[in-house]
């Protein structure tokens, strides 16, 4: 059986676009962020299903993570990004 989910953990870089400001005319501009943590990807629809950056990637518990989540009891495959390889995710590209 294929999995439904695919879990990703570890660091995720991505660069959203945020407002410059508060006042309505605020420019928006990319802005870097990295995140550490879990990130839930649907295989139906290739989607971003959830994510929880206060998850440790190096430490923490899938199994309570999957509970949590909402995963438990669905087929789950886990990919982990290695850290001490500098190994990272850019959400948009999973």
């Amino acid at each position: 059986m294929a999995p439904t989910y695919t879990l990703f953990l570890g660091t995720f870089i991505h660069l959203p676009r945020k407002p410059t400001g508060v006042e309505s005319d605020a420019k928006w501009r990319p802005a870097l962020e990295i995140h550490h943590g879990a990130l839930w990807v649907s295989n139906t629809d290739g989607k971003i299903a959830g994510y929880d950056w206060s998850f440790s990637p190096v430490d923490g518990d899938v199994e309570a993570l999957t509970e949590k989540s909402g995963l438990s009891g669905t087929v789950t495959e886990v990919i982990r990004a290695r850290e001490e390889r500098n190994e990272f995710f850019f959400p948009g590209f999973i």
